[in-house]
C-alpha cells in the first residue's frame, strides 16, 4: 500500500514538471472560435483576492488559433488574450490582445476600463474557469492536464510523437 502512495505521489509531481515543459496547454476548442490554449508559466499568472471590484479573480494568457478561409485560400489566425476571470460571479474580461495573421502582427489594443462579460453555460468560457479554479485544485489540475494531452494542436511548430 505504502509504495502504491508513493508511486502516487511521484507520478503526480512527474506530472506537473512535465506540463510546465511546454508553455502552452490545450484548453479548449469550438468550431467557430478555434483553439483555446492556455499559458501555464506560473509567472504569468497572477492569482487576485480583489481586481476591479470584483474578488477571486486570476488572470493569465490564452492563446486562440483559428483557420481562416478566403476566396485566395486560407491562414492562421492567431490572438494572443490577457484575460482576467472572476471565479466566483462566473465573469470574464479582456484586458489585452494581439492579433496575428500568418506572422504578422495586425491589431493590437489594451483595455484601462472594466468590462466584465458574463461567461455563458457549456461554452470555452466555462473551460477558462475551470483552469482557474484548478490553480488550487490539484484533482481538477491533473483533469485538465490528461484531458489536455489528448489533444493534437495541428498550429504547433512542435513535433509530435
Amino acid at each position: 500500500m505504502r509504495f502504491l502512495l508513493c508511486l502516487i505521489f511521484i507520478s503526480f509531481f512527474a506530472i506537473k514538471a512535465n506540463a510546465q515543459n511546454s508553455r502552452w496547454m490545450y484548453l479548449n476548442e469550438s468550431k467557430g472560435s478555434g483553439i483555446f490554449l492556455v499559458d501555464t508559466l506560473s509567472d504569468d499568472i497572477k492569482q487576485l483576492s480583489q481586481f476591479d471590484s470584483h474578488e477571486n479573480v486570476v488572470i493569465f494568457w490564452i492563446n486562440i488559433y483559428k483557420k481562416v478561409k478566403t476566396k485566395n485560400g486560407s491562414y492562421i489566425k492567431k490572438t494572443l488574450q490577457k484575460i482576467a476571470v472572476d471565479t466566483t460571479n462566473k465573469q470574464y474580461e479582456i484586458k489585452a490582445s494581439i492579433e496575428y495573421k500568418g506572422d504578422k502582427m495586425v491589431n493590437s489594443n489594451q483595455t484601462d476600463y472594466e468590462s466584465w462579460i458574463d461567461i455563458i453555460p457549456d461554452t470555452i468560457g466555462e473551460s477558462l474557469i475551470e483552469f482557474a479554479k484548478s490553480l488550487n485544485n490539484n484533482y481538477l489540475s491533473l483533469t485538465l492536464y490528461f484531458d489536455s494531452n489528448r489533444h493534437f494542436n495541428p498550429y504547433s511548430t512542435k513535433k509530435q510523437h
